[in-house]
């Protein structure tokens, strides 16, 4: 008891090393990238307009850009249950509400003072990031490595993508690996919080109840397959929510044709015409993470070949759903798009590799994450010229 007790303080330290770390890393970006204003780390562009409400926060809005996803949550955050014509300058706002879990804990921790939420929305960011690097230290201390190793969170694609722009992919791959660990130690209660929050965080997070609904079925643990079912009854409350207050979503995300999405993009190596050697270096990092989408298949097919019914197998096949049907290009084109929409795929597969020591399973990651280093590259370098380090 008292050696568990330690593992579980080594785990936590950690994961508090980490989210100083990221913290730091925020502090120095948003003063030498953003002037000192911490709305640029939501990534607003110049194209779109802003909320008149949000005027006294003097948004930092990035030149001849359309900008990027966390934009849109940071509006959702201040304006949680739609009441304050907050969608109109949404993209997607029946597609946005849904991932209502950053934004929602934000609006709820700041008690909707609109002053403190952006605060808020960081903070919590930052907490889910604290849980995952808490539970794959979890994970890998139970498998004799040791804690420190939790801190490969952050080689996750998600993980730096969500520190740098706000987005909330981060916390549904936290869940992911909290899901991991629950699935196998318990106690239940645990597992189904974690089955609750995921869909919320991102709606492909329902993969993790279904995962787990096939995993207690395959073992005859009919109430607890019933339990993990049941645990998506709050996010379909909120999907209806969210359907009576908005607008269809008419984009079109599928196709029947499996896996149509992934080899268009496959052979189509250059979107756009390379017009200097920075256009080139990015968009062979992008086709590299896209050709380490295949390993991610080939692990999950093997899986499925050997009749593997465990935890982390169950929600591998259904997040290769996800991989297959979505077809949308946007989700193809970029490192950014589809490293951090697939992070729950890499992560599962990841994990096989640490758990059966088959160091290939991390390859579908390794392959994505040096498109992701190039963004945060560019930044680290301006904030060394301002350091008057180079």
């Amino acid at each position: 008891m008292k050696g568990n007790f330690k593992s579980h303080q080594a785990c936590l330290f950690y994961a508090c090393i980490a989210v100083i770390g990221a913290l730091l890393w925020q502090l120095l970006s948003v003063h030498y990238n953003f002037g000192g204003n911490w709305t640029g780390l939501f990534c607003t562009g110049s194209y779109g307009a802003t909320p008149p409400a949000l005027a006294f926060e003097h948004i930092y809005r990035f030149a001849d850009s359309e900008g990027y996803d966390g934009q849109f949550y940071h509006y959702i955050a201040h304006d949680p249950l739609l009441k304050r014509g907050m969608s109109q300058y949404v993209d997607n706002p029946r597609l946005r509400w849904r991932r209502i879990l950053l934004p929602g804990l934000a609006y709820l921790f700041a008690l909707g003072q609109d002053e403190y939420i952006d605060a808020a929305y960081v903070a919590v960011n930052l907490g889910f990031l604290l849980l995952g690097v808490y539970w794959l230290a979890r994970f890998v201390t139970r498998r004799g490595w040791h804690p420190a190793w939790g801190l490969a969170f952050f080689l996750v694609p998600a993980t730096p993508i969500s520190i740098d722009r706000m987005t909330v992919d981060m916390a549904l791959v936290a869940l992911c690996i909290g899901y991991v660990v629950y699935v196998d130690e318990g106690p239940l209660w645990k597992l189904l919080l974690v089955l609750i929050l995921a869909p919320l965080a991102r709606e492909t997070g329902f993969c993790l109840a279904g995962g787990a609904c096939l995993y207690f079925a395959a073992r005859r643990h009919w109430r607890r397959a019933v339990a993990s079912a049941l645990s998506i009854t709050p996010f379909l409350a909120w999907v209806a929510f969210v359907s009576v207050k908005t607008s269809p979503d008419a984009t079109a995300w599928f196709s029947w044709l499996p896996f149509e999405g992934l080899v268009r993009r496959t052979v189509h190596p250059f979107l756009h015409a390379v017009l200097n050697w920075k256009v080139a270096l990015a968009a062979g990092g992008d086709y590299l993470g896209i050709l380490g989408m295949w390993p991610a298949l080939a692990i999950a097919f093997s899986a499925a070949w050997k009749r593997r019914s465990d935890g982390r197998a169950t929600a591998l096949y259904l997040f290769i759903c996800v991989a297959a049907f979505v077809a949308r290009d946007a989700v193809w084109e970029e490192a950014y798009s589809f490293g951090r929409i697939m992070s729950p795929l890499m992560v599962l597969t990841a994990l096989d590799g640490v758990a059966d020591r088959s160091w290939w399973r991390l390859l579908p990651m390794v392959m994505v994450l040096p498109r992701v280093g190039m963004q945060f590259g560019f930044q680290a370098l301006n904030i060394l010229r301002h350091l008057r380090v180079l």
